[in-house]
């Protein structure tokens, strides 16, 4: 289908989850805990690197978000202090140090709790890159789990976080992360969560000195007669599609966001997916409205929304034992603006199916008990490509899901 940081700093911004401020030298440097996993009884060592006699604030984050301590703490002449926090009352689960000024904060993440079960595996399938490499992340955790990875810049800034399942096994695997093609040279980070346990590694990544040509802007090569799906984007960008039909460039890490919130209809090259674990149920909500962008003033007309499941095997829909849906309301007003709620209970049968949102000819995929790496082309061949289908009467967007995750698959 059509889905670091920077020590110059006196304008501030959020780069990447750091508070930037451009014009200024940075007050932090670096901050990290002297263990990942910890028990009660222990005295965890937190050390902040940073501008010598400056004031800086720690304080604990645990995994709702909610401050369960801090503290104002001024860097000593070296520039280094190890503070030792007193954990005996936390709870069980993942915390987060952050260290902060008036212009940069830098982050680590700790776990407080015994250990249950076999520790969280984590694995690259190479341990050097370079700007634009995908990473391929292998693991092993419970099974039937949503796995947290998050990539690291050597100034500990996020520069992508994923989800991930594992399967019926224990393992789990994802082609989500990406190194940026204006990284930084060092040693990066890949961390895991799933829960309390976390687990994390080191990666290096050698940047190039070659200058990459410059590249218009989409909305000039649009209007130098360009087609919108034949618009090139950066390497680190991709192409989506607006609801106008225009083209424009973004960070797939903030793509799935872009595509929920009805600001674009698809992505050059990427297929949305909707993936969910095997006899659960979830909810995909739609928003329909008329389609303003085929000309004219749509027909007042009722369509009933039959929620037909198919999958590539069979031109009719499957059994409620395999998988099945609902639709809240069943119409739509072709010239009016509708929200349904779709609801849709999984089977134990594993494979990619496709629920209707309308008719026969426009579908979305759901993968069911399978992750990102089980999925080949062929699995994303929509059956209504083999049907003739008239022009839609009426425009639809997801706007909102539901115990399921929303990921793009590069076709």
């Amino acid at each position: 289908m059509l889905f670091l940081t920077n020590h110059v700093y006196a304008t501030c911004d959020m780069v990447n989850g750091k508070q930037t401020c451009f014009g200024m030298e940075p007050i932090l440097i670096s901050i990290h805990s002297d263990k990942s996993h910890y028990e009660n009884s222990d005295k965890p060592v937190i050390t902040i690197t940073g501008m010598p006699n400056k004031l800086e604030y720690l304080e604990i984050h645990n995994q709702s978000g909610n401050v369960v301590f801090s503290q104002s703490i001024e860097l000593p002449p070296t520039g280094v202090v190890n503070y030792v926090l007193d954990i005996s009352s936390y709870k069980l689960g993942v915390y987060s140090a952050i260290a902060s000024t008036s212009t940069s904060n830098v982050t680590t993440h700790f776990m407080v709790g015994p250990p249950s079960g076999p520790p969280m595996t984590l694995n690259v399938v190479k341990n050097t890159y370079a700007p634009g490499d995908t990473i391929k992340v292998l693991g092993t955790e419970g099974p039937n789990g949503i796995i947290q990875l998050s990539l690291l810049d050597p100034n500990s800034n996020v520069v992508k976080s994923v989800q991930t399942y594992t399967d019926n096994a224990g393992q789990f695997s994802s082609n989500d992360l990406k190194i940026p093609t204006n990284a930084i040279s060092g040693i990066w980070q890949i961390n895991a969560t799933h829960g309390i346990s976390y687990t994390s590694l080191e990666i290096k990544v050698n940047s190039s000195s070659t200058i990459a040509s410059v590249i218009p802007s989409p909305l000039k090569q649009f209007q130098s007669g360009i087609k919108t799906e034949n618009v090139k984007c950066n390497p680190d960008l991709i192409l989506a599609i607006k609801l106008d039909y225009s083209p424009a460039c973004v960070k797939e890490s903030s793509a799935t966001s872009l595509f929920l919130r009805g600001w674009t209809f698809g992505f050059a090259n990427y297929q949305p997916v909707y993936f969910m674990k095997s006899n659960t149920v979830g909810q995909i909500s739609v928003k329909y409205y008329p389609n303003k962008y085929q000309g004219g003033v749509a027909p007042d007309m009722s369509a009933s929304l039959h929620s037909w499941i198919y999958d590539m095997k069979s031109d009719s829909g499957l059994t409620l034992s395999d998988i099945h849906a609902t639709a809240k309301p069943d119409y739509i007003h072709t010239n009016s603006i509708t929200i349904v709620n779709y609801t849709i209970a999984a089977g134990s049968t594993q494979g990619v199916y496709w629920l209707s949102l309308l008719d026969p000819c426009t579908l979305i995929p759901i993968a069911v008990d399978l992750d990102e790496s089980h999925i080949t082309t062929s699995d994303l061949q929509n059956p209504a490509e083999s049907k003739s289908c008239p022009a839609p009467v009426t425009q639809f967007h997801v706007m909102d899901i539901s115990n399921v995750i929303l990921k793009l698959i590069h076709e």
